[in-house]
């Protein structure tokens, strides 16, 4: 064999053709498609319904579809067919109604990469129509007559397609395919060898307009109860009045063998500014549970928009007077109290009280830890501005500063889940203290750190827990709620495992109970 030509051998017209340079533009587009295969933006939050989640579904989506489904009509069918003894007849049925459905046996089952599958395996019905028949050549005859009965032991198979559109999921069920099977028609009274004569003729005739009708009218009425349920739920949760946090999809769902899977934004957008200029950086894994109905997992990325978005509107800033701390507190917020370490401060303002302005030098962030009895953190840096306030004799303009200091916190924490609440409490918070400037001299202010600190846990930490009692309410459909969850936390991200529970409507209930 020959030796392997090198590109400075090739010859000169090869490597100059516009195929050759082709080749290498989709060749470097391959190896920077390689490079690039991970950098798409990660999500927010991913979560996974379970088989057991979705058999739950059947449990109570099956009834709502028996309960909504409604008489089905056939159209009026006639013609002309020839029958033992009478020779050739004209023949019309009509008023066919298909009622009292009753659905049993459902499952709901998982399609990799294609959808679901709502399988029906004993659908039961009752029928009733009228017939007329004719002979026209002599010796002439006819009749008419109504027939009632029922099928049963039928089958229903419904795929239904799973898409995202404009951050929402969205539920199609399509090409139905239904079995109905050992219809029984029962004379209301006529000559047997006549009802005998026509029955084998009316179920082949009907039992192929049954099957379309029943197919379209569950189709209906599938989609029209998914369309409804899905538009009661909100993946836009306003927080206060402050900000939103979107929860909108980023992809469409995925089926595999054990689960239905999504993902989302996880981003809190403040209401009247800009977005946070960051974006996830956990991969989450996405596993899901064989035992839990629902699985989500939240990462570090919403906590973070949200204490970006609550630092950059001010949320985060508060104000510390004399009125705020404890009884007995060894710390007075006047001019006085610094007289040892600002003299000069003292002098100019011997009587004046003064206010904390206490505010975030930079956006806090938070942080998932495992393996820890508190679970999460926030870092957080504030700067704590001494306002000179106005006395009886003299006010300053402008509540002038008398020292600024910043103070590193640590806040250890933990994340809580009742019902859809999704809520937190800080435990304990560690500090220190450092001084940045004053007009009025300089000082050491490692003394007052014990002081700071215990002003941080008896005043501070009540309030931002009282805010953090509030919480959000996970989105979820109407009448459907969370139970029985449990919360773990990973490096990164939080786990939340649940089973969820339906509870008719009000009005739904009464007509059960009728």
């Amino acid at each position: 064999p020959l030796p392997p030509r090198s590109l400075t051998t090739m010859p000169s017209s090869l490597a100059s053709s516009s195929s050759f340079s082709s080749c290498l533009v989709v060749l470097s587009a391959f190896i920077f498609a390689l490079a690039f295969a991970d950098a798409a933006p990660l999500p927010g939050f991913r979560g996974a319904i379970s088989q057991t989640g979705l058999d739950y579904a059947v449990k109570v989506g099956v009834p709502l579809i028996q309960k909504s489904l409604p008489s089905v009509s056939i159209p009026d069918q006639s013609g002309e067919t020839k029958v033992p003894v009478l020779g050739t007849i004209h023949y019309s049925f009509s008023a066919v109604h298909l009622k009292e459905f009753t659905l049993a046996d459902g499952s709901l089952s998982l399609l990799p990469g294609k959808g679901l599958t709502l399988s029906v395996n004993d659908l039961s019905l009752a029928i009733s129509l009228d017939f007329h028949w004719k002979r026209e050549h002599f010796p002439k005859a006819s009749g008419s007559g109504t027939l009632t009965g029922s099928m049963s032991h039928s089958s229903l198979h419904l795929p239904v397609h799973i898409s995202e559109a404009n951050g929402h999921p969205t539920f199609t069920a399509v090409d139905p395919k239904v079995v109905l099977n050992n219809l029984k028609l029962h004379d209301s009274g006529h000559a047997s060898w006549i009802y005998n004569l026509f029955m084998s003729l009316f179920k082949k005739k009907i039992n192929s307009q049954a099957e379309v009708g029943v197919e379209k009218a569950i189709t209906s009425v599938v989609n029209d109860l998914l369309a409804h349920a899905l538009a009661s739920l909100n993946l836009k949760v306003p927080i206060a009045d402050w900000g939103t946090l979107d929860l909108s999809l980023i992809g469409t769902p995925t089926e595999t063998t054990t689960s239905l899977a999504f993902a989302g934004k996880g981003l809190f957008e403040p209401t009247g500014s800009s977005s946070p200029p960051f974006s996830p950086v956990t991969k989450l894994p996405g596993t899901g549970s064989a035992s839990d109905m629902l699985v989500l997992e939240l990462s570090e990325y919403p906590g973070n928009t949200a204490l970006y978005a609550a630092s950059k509107s001010g949320k985060l800033d508060f104000t510390m007077g004399n009125e705020d701390l404890p009884a007995g507190f060894p710390l007075t917020l006047d001019t006085s109290y610094f007289s040892f370490f600002l003299p000069k401060l003292t002098q100019a303002f011997p009587d004046n009280n003064l206010t904390i302005v206490l505010s975030p030098v930079s956006p806090p962030t938070s942080a998932f830890v495992k393996g820890k009895d508190y679970g999460a953190i926030i870092n957080a840096t504030y700067l704590l501005d001494f306002k000179i306030l106005p006395n009886a004799t003299g006010i300053p303009t402008g509540l002038p500063s008398a020292l600024q200091m910043t103070m590193p916190i640590l806040a250890y924490g933990k994340v809580t889940i009742e019902g859809q609440l999704l809520a937190g409490v800080i435990t304990n918070a560690t500090s220190s203290i450092s001084f940045k400037s004053s007009p009025y001299g300089s000082f050491d202010p490692t003394i007052l750190s014990s002081v700071f600190s215990a002003a941080i846990s008896s005043v501070a930490v009540p309030a931002a827990n009282v805010e953090l009692a509030k919480g959000f309410d996970l989105p979820s459909i109407a009448n459907v709620a969370l139970q029985n969850s449990t919360l773990a936390y990973c490096d990164g991200y939080i786990e939340i495992a649940s089973d969820v529970s339906y509870t008719p409507p009000p009005l739904l209930t009464l007509a059960e109970t009728a």
